[in-house]
């Protein structure tokens, strides 16, 4: 079946941090996916509109939410970064292609680990939410890594949604701290140790710097005891 293509209006955009974007569009109510999916973006050239490119995007809203919810890591010279913020307005069309992907919650009774760097935390956000508001009582952990506190992002609502569902824990850790932090530092890779006592009984979900997926999933596998199969890992570059 082809994918469908959809031309959908911008409702807002927004500055998450100096460079990561928020932008929402109109859900129309034919519009479904699974929690993680994402769509492919058609984006415009500064120089000339007519010349698009695909750039994938994973949705960060629920089924349940009435827009789409995405996030946008700003580039110098990006294209990308460039439509966001120079060229799309609130009540411009945006023409995109999806949903796409697999990288949806797999059919288990293990407890939940989730690893993402920066705007990584996008399918998380839609997964973790949904799951919740469907009852999911498995015990779940989010560690997410940032380089220092000017990019940190949906802190609050990590907080938020933790406390109102205490199955659910947030780790948040800075590589390069700048400031007094008192929370967690180091990468991931570093952190998961300190935070996860039973990771060999967890399902695996990693999101984000490729590299980091790569390394994450490597130790896993090889140092941590984590079947292959129950590691699930999706790279964003």
């Amino acid at each position: 079946m082809p994918t469908p293509h959809w031309t959908l209006r911008c409702t807002g955009k927004s500055a998450l941090t100096h460079d990561v974007w928020a932008i929402t569009l109109e859900k129309p109510q034919e519009f479904s996916f699974t929690p993680g999916q994402f769509v492919l973006f058609d984006v415009p050239s500064v120089a000339d509109p007519q010349d698009t490119e695909p750039r994938a995007y994973s949705i960060a809203s629920t089924p349940k939410e009435s827009e789409l919810l995405f996030t946008i890591k700003v580039k110098p010279g990006g294209r990308a970064g460039q439509w966001v913020t120079d060229i799309l307005l609130e009540g411009t069309g945006v023409s995109m292609q999806g949903p796409l992907g697999l990288f949806a919650l797999a059919p288990s009774e293990r407890d939940l680990l989730f690893v993402a760097t920066g705007v990584g935390m996008a399918p998380f956000r839609s997964q973790i939410a949904s799951a919740l508001a469907a009852g999911d009582k498995r015990s779940m952990d989010l560690i997410v890594c940032v380089m220092s506190e000017r990019d940190v992002f949906w802190k609050e609502e990590w907080e938020t949604l933790a406390q109102r569902y205490p199955q659910l824990r947030f780790h948040l850790t800075l590589s390069d701290p700048v400031g007094a932090w008192r929370g967690l530092t180091g990468r991931v890779q570093q952190v998961i140790p300190r935070c996860i006592a039973d990771i060999e009984e967890r399902d695996v979900y990693l999101c984000g710097n490729p590299a980091m997926t790569l390394d994450v999933r490597e130790l896993c596998t090889s140092t941590w005891g984590v079947p292959p199969e129950h590691v699930h890992m999706e790279g964003y570059i």
